[in-house]
């Protein structure tokens, strides 16, 4: 959503860029505490 977007908050789902390539968050980082995620092929 945009608010958490302005907030810059993490969320499962959201595209995020890494040094190797945009990720798909594939864990729920608020209840985790750390971000899995997956390569989107570009």
């Amino acid at each position: 959503s945009q608010d958490l977007n302005r907030r810059h908050i993490l969320t499962k789902g959201a595209i995020v860029e890494t040094e190797i390539g945009n990720a798909k968050i594939t864990s729920r980082p608020g209840q985790h505490g750390a971000i899995n995620g997956i390569l989107i092929p570009s």
